[in-house]
């Protein structure tokens, strides 16, 4: 389980303690569930955790992209201000 907060409701849930509802896969999780169902629930949880994943890296690469296209941007802008004013100063000709 990828969060320790899902794996203590599950395992409340199957000592009947507490009784889970998804709604969207119309699945029940308590103590009188089959194995096949549990099996469907770990394989839910793992789609769930790797869409996450897959998330967080596409943001962490579209924040690092966007960094680096800045930066080089940032740079640009710094050397042709310097030239200006070398330029300006007439110690560029």
């Amino acid at each position: 389980m990828f969060d320790k907060r899902v794996s203590a409701l599950y395992d409340k849930a199957l000592q009947d303690e507490i009784e889970l509802h998804f709604i969207s896969d119309g699945q029940i999780i308590n103590s009188r569930i089959s194995a096949a169902e549990k099996f469907h629930f770990g394989i839910s949880l793992g789609l769930a955790k790797y869409y996450s994943d897959a998330i967080s890296d596409n943001v962490k690469r579209a924040l690092e992209q966007n960094y680096s296209e800045v930066s080089g941007q940032l740079k640009h802008s710094m050397v042709i201000k310097t030239l200006g004013i070398l330029m300006a100063n007439q110690i560029l000709l």
